[in-house]
């Protein structure tokens, strides 16, 4: 529902997260709150565990897009952290 609220174009996530030893779906998580989200256009997805994800026509492969976007979200990472 945040994602509808923040009217959202953009969303990166990962195929999925590891916490404790366990996976965690965040890809399926994304998808439901992208079928929510009317404004969402485009959904990045970076290969973390390498779990086989289903890909929506919104979705773009993060590796298949180059180096560009990688710096970019390196960027935003460290932004989060100093901010």
């Amino acid at each position: 529902m945040f994602l509808h609220t923040a009217q959202c174009e953009t969303v990166i996530t990962a195929d999925q997260a590891l916490r404790g030893g366990k996976a965690i779906d965040l890809k399926k998580t994304v998808d439901t709150a992208v079928q929510m989200s009317p404004t969402v256009k485009r959904v990045f997805v970076m290969q973390r565990t390498g779990a086989s994800v289903p890909m929506g026509d919104k979705d773009i492969p993060l590796h298949e897009v180059g180096t560009a976007v990688f710096e970019f979200t390196e960027l935003c990472s460290y932004l989060t952290k100093v901010i």
